[in-house]
């Protein structure tokens, strides 16, 4: 499978706040009119992304899947200077998924995934698994648990992010999970040794086929 997005950004920033050097009279404060030479506040561009997706099922119970997803490949000016001369252009930004699906006996199946994302000099990676545990096939109660962890590369060097415990609770076809991120970063300083909490809610959609999954969400 395969998509296409074409969308319109728009960037704009309130001069009326702000002040500059040459504006302080000396006594009063920031009264005078300023000399900066300021771009135009306000600009849209276009944004282009498209992505595949490939999933296979050799066999009941067993899948495997690759995706890649290709962001601002019209490589948009994003600058409120050079609208007209040099292309101050954002970077592409790429993402690369891998996942599979194994049984490992008639009610717990594995879930190994890892998600890239490259974009420019940063990059960062979630990988980790997941495990199914079947709590009763008539109603398709089922426990989902889990762990990640988020290596990540910027300008000033490479280190883990974050490690991430997930649970979960699949009731008729709709996952509820609940995540927690455990920061490993500089940010734990400044966090009071507390990470992030995050809540989701997954639709797996109605199928007859249980060897082929395709989640919506």
């Amino acid at each position: 499978s395969g998509g296409i997005k074409i969308g319109i950004s728009q960037r704009n920033v309130n001069y009326e706040d702000f002040t500059f050097q040459d504006q302080f009279d000396g006594t009063d404060g920031f009264n005078l009119p300023t000399f900066e030479d300021l771009p135009e506040n306000n600009f849209s561009f276009l944004d282009m992304a498209a992505g595949i997706y490939y999933t296979v099922s050799p066999k009941k119970k067993t899948s495997y899947y690759a995706g890649l997803g290709i962001h601002h490949f019209n490589v948009p000016n994003v600058s409120f200077y050079n609208r007209e001369g040099e292309n101050v252009a954002q970077f592409v930004k790429f993402n690369v998924q891998l996942g599979a699906r194994f049984p490992l006996n008639e009610r717990t199946q594995i879930y190994p995934r890892v998600l890239a994302s490259l974009q420019g000099p940063h990059l960062a990676i979630d990988a980790g698994t997941n495990f199914r545990i079947g709590l009763n096939d008539y109603n398709g109660l089922a426990l989902h648990l889990g762990s990640w962890i988020r290596p990540v590369r910027t300008e000033s060097g490479a280190g883990i992010d974050a490690i991430v415990a997930l649970a979960g609770l699949e009731v008729s076809n709709i996952l509820f999970g609940f995540s927690y991120d455990v920061n490993m970063s500089g940010l734990t300083n400044y966090q009071s040794v507390q990470g992030a909490f995050e809540l989701s809610i997954v639709y797996l959609g109605e199928y007859e086929n249980e060897t082929v999954l395709c989640p919506t969400f």
